[in-house]
């Protein structure tokens, strides 16, 4: 079987005949040679990663010109046998050229195509029949290849490599250190810093302990202002829940973390929230009891040569959180306070060029209204982006944010 592949930007389009259908061959067919041909070895790659043998070939044909695409598509017939026209994505010629070639074929030549909401192929010729199709789900690395990018979590994460797993330790781990910081996210952001600067200054950097002369830091870092030192009211709630033991001798203080993971939490300000709205959507379960999403990251860093530029250049962007819903991605960013508009636009930019127009875009908020004053055009940008609000996180039921998480996915 050869199912043949109009060339599309939208880059899950070319590859889905293959991930979809697993067919002998695939030919892409477009005009930008170059391209294609870069292309064809990435997508080679991922279908090989996925243990999928389907042989990629390409076809220059002009899509201009709807003769000669005829007479070019009439070639690959004519090589490759009885083929199936994938008419998800491709130029309007193209699809007309098909029409065409479906009146003086019959039945040699067959059309469907695919919908990635719901994981189905429709039949586009009339005649009752499909290819032979499962469902399938890309992982968050194998679409940014897909893409064109690479891809990698932050590296101070993988010193350990089940750093980020998100077993019922640390998920347990996520839900009491939600608690704390919930209970005033100002202050929180404010507090994880000074212990990061503390750990830095004081601790070694592979070390779960740190000792420090409070009155020292309170002298260094707070300037001798309250809200700008360790409270030891915090602590105090870290220790009881376990995540640190922490002990003073007069002004000495000492503390030790449960974990790399924890420290991590709580040294680098961002981590808890990122990955308490990971672990919520970790598990969120569909209608099958299946994992709604079957792959989440936290942190992503994405590379990629930005070609739309004279000269092109390297560009690396972080998504705080990444999940996959079959071939629908989810790009989340997430703010603890003020949002700059330039925000907006990086979410955009990078959920365009890495999913195309079936990405979807989402900021999740601790309160928009109080931490921005310019609202109205930070809403006004969001709704002209197609960009999904989470606002007042901290005071959102679990109700209420499982039902917002489980819909990210779906067309609105």
């Amino acid at each position: 079987m050869t199912i043949i592949e109009f060339y599309d930007k939208n880059a899950i389009e070319n590859i889905a005949g293959a991930m979809m259908c697993q067919p002998d061959r695939v030919v892409l067919v477009g005009d930008n040679r170059e391209k294609m041909i870069k292309s064809c070895d990435t997508y080679q790659d991922v279908l090989r990663a996925n243990g999928i043998n389907t042989k990629l070939f390409y076809s220059v044909i002009n899509k201009t010109n709807l003769s000669n695409i005829v007479e070019g598509l009439e070639r690959v017939i004519a090589q490759m046998g009885d083929c199936i026209f994938d008419l998800t994505g491709g130029d309007e010629l193209y699809l007309v050229a098909v029409g065409m070639l479906k009146e003086r074929h019959g039945e040699k030549v067959q059309c469907h195509r695919f919908n990635f909401v719901n994981d189905t192929v429709s039949d586009c010729d009339a005649d009752g029949k499909i290819a032979s199709v499962k469902s399938f789900d890309i992982s968050i690395e194998d679409n940014i290849a897909i893409y064109g990018g690479s891809s990698g979590t932050d590296s101070r994460a993988q010193d350990h490599s089940d750093n980020w797993e998100f077993d019922d330790e640390f998920l347990d781990d996520i839900e009491k250190l939600w608690s704390v910081c919930k209970q005033d996210p100002g202050a929180w952001n404010t507090q994880v810093g000074i212990i990061g600067r503390v750990c830095d200054a004081f601790g070694k950097q592979d070390s779960l302990s740190v000792s420090y002369d409070s009155q020292y830091v309170n002298k260094a870092f707070g300037k001798g202002k309250d809200w700008y030192w360790i409270r030891e009211e915090l602590l105090q709630d870290l220790h009881s829940y376990g995540l640190i033991r922490y002990r003073k001798n007069g002004e000495t203080v000492s503390v030790k973390f449960k974990n790399e993971r924890v420290k991590r939490c709580l040294t680098v300000a961002g981590q808890v929230l990122e990955r308490f709205i990971a672990s919520r959507i970790c598990g969120l379960l569909d209608e099958d009891q299946r994992p709604m999403y079957h792959d989440v990251q936290v942190g992503v860093f994405i590379r990629w040569d930005d070609e739309d530029n004279k000269k092109p250049v390297n560009v690396i962007n972080e998504i705080d959180v990444m999940a996959m819903k079959g071939a629908i991605p989810v790009f989340i960013s997430c703010k603890n306070g003020f949002v700059e508009v330039d925000e907006l636009y990086k979410l955009n930019t990078v959920a365009k060029r890495f999913g195309g127009k079936y990405a979807k875009r989402v900021l999740v908020t601790s309160s928009l209204l109080e931490s921005n004053s310019n609202v109205s055009h930070l809403k006004a940008r969001m709704q002209e982006m197609g960009i999904i609000h989470i606002d007042n996180i901290y005071r959102i039921s679990d109700h209420d944010l499982g039902q917002a998480l489980s819909s990210l996915w779906k067309d609105k």
